[in-house]
């Protein structure tokens, strides 16, 4: 059983005493079901235009740090995170672009997903109306969204059992209503976590993830004293809960007000704020 999560609405008066004294704040998420809601199928997750004005005020703030890490490819995050100052982690991880403009694969060629485990995966889905594979590159990902219910435990079945003979080669994760394939790397959204964050460790940390792949980035997260959310449902490793994007987006506007109050109290990195507290912050509707 996964544990309960405090609910981020109750966390606002802690949350705004670290704000002020920290000297940057972090911010990274994951995209599908955080940023933008899910959808039928992924070319219809787009950012909603109240998520988008947040983040675009956050990353003109000095000081804030935005990181988005997804499952998506990169070149189709890049597509969908339009503006600059966006460090971006794709594939899960195993693929990403720094604010430099460098980009790094984070698997060799001869890590990567075999070729006979996409013969099997797809040749499975064509017996099963409303699955469908899809084949990012570096991963793959098996959807059963539009899958008949009835259906899904064989389904389910039928895909483990294809994948157990590159078990030594791939790992599988069941996400939400889709199975995702990796190479067997140890690359993951943490490590590019860590890879963002370099060797910083002042700064008020968050992270926003709704899926299975988000687990180890919540626990590295919380080994760091930072803000672990699960959105839309309980995720292993978060601490924290929000109801859904609409949530994330009202959160994100109340911590852009939070960091430029900070701001504008004249706050000198190192030496905390004194500043008068909002008895009770609330989130903006």
């Amino acid at each position: 059983m996964l544990p309960r999560l405090e609910p981020l609405e109750r966390a606002l008066a802690r949350i705004a005493r670290r704000v002020r004294s920290a000297r940057s704040l972090w911010i990274a998420s994951d995209y599908d079901g955080t940023l933008a809601a899910i959808a039928g199928h992924p070319d219809r997750a787009r950012l909603g235009p109240r998520v988008r004005r947040a983040l675009n005020a956050l990353r003109s703030r000095p000081g804030v740090r935005l990181a988005v890490l997804s499952g998506r490819r990169l070149d189709d995050l890049r597509r969908r995170i339009r503006f600059a100052g966006v460090y971006l982690a794709g594939s899960g991880g195993l693929e990403t672009l720094d604010l430099r403009g460098r980009r790094r694969i984070h698997v060799g060629r001869r890590e990567r997903l075999p070729a006979a485990l996409r013969v099997s995966l797809s040749a499975w889905c064509a017996r099963f109306p409303g699955a469908w594979l899809e084949d990012k590159g570096l991963t793959l990902a098996l959807h059963d969204r539009e899958l008949d219910p009835r259906r899904l435990g064989a389904f389910a079945a039928g895909v483990q059992r294809r994948f157990a003979p590159f078990a030594d080669r791939a790992r599988i994760l069941r996400g939400r209503r889709v199975f995702e394939f990796l190479p067997g790397h140890r690359a993951d959204k943490a490590g590019a976590l860590r890879a963002w964050l370099g060797r910083e460790r002042a700064g008020a940390l968050f992270y926003f993830g709704d899926d299975t792949n988000d687990q180890p980035v919540h626990r590295l997260v919380n080994r760091l004293g930072g803000f672990s959310v699960a959105v839309g449902r309980r995720v292993p490793g978060a601490r924290y809960r929000l109801g859904g994007v609409a949530t994330v987006a009202r959160f994100l506007e109340w911590l852009d007000g939070e960091w430029g109050a900070r701001a504008e109290s004249g706050r000198v990195a190192g030496r905390p704020s004194r500043a008068p507290v909002r008895p009770r912050p609330r989130l903006p509707r």
